[in-house]
């Protein structure tokens, strides 16, 4: 099958800076094909440095919570919610 993806993108801008007074650029992609793959990238345009949290929250109905994986953790610690909320590496 054939890849389609969008793209959102959120900039900051005088509303932005009312809740959070920083200059950024976030782009969060889907793309769907034979897999389905999310990219979130946060670019800082402002000159001291930010912060921020993300979460995806997908809420995907899988028939086997066993089968389903997540890429591009090496090398992080995580908390596995299905090892009792333990950390990860």
């Amino acid at each position: 099958g054939q890849q389609r993806s969008v793209t959102l993108e959120l900039a900051s801008s005088g509303e932005t800076r009312v809740v959070w007074p920083f200059e950024f650029r976030s782009q969060l992609t889907f793309s769907l094909g034979r897999n389905l793959s999310v990219e979130l990238v946060i670019e800082n345009l402002d000159s001291k440095p930010i912060s921020f949290q993300w979460a995806f929250h997908t809420y995907f109905l899988v028939s086997d919570i066993a089968t389903p994986t997540v890429r591009g953790l090496e090398g992080l610690t995580y908390l596995d919610n299905l090892a009792d909320k333990r950390a990860s590496v």
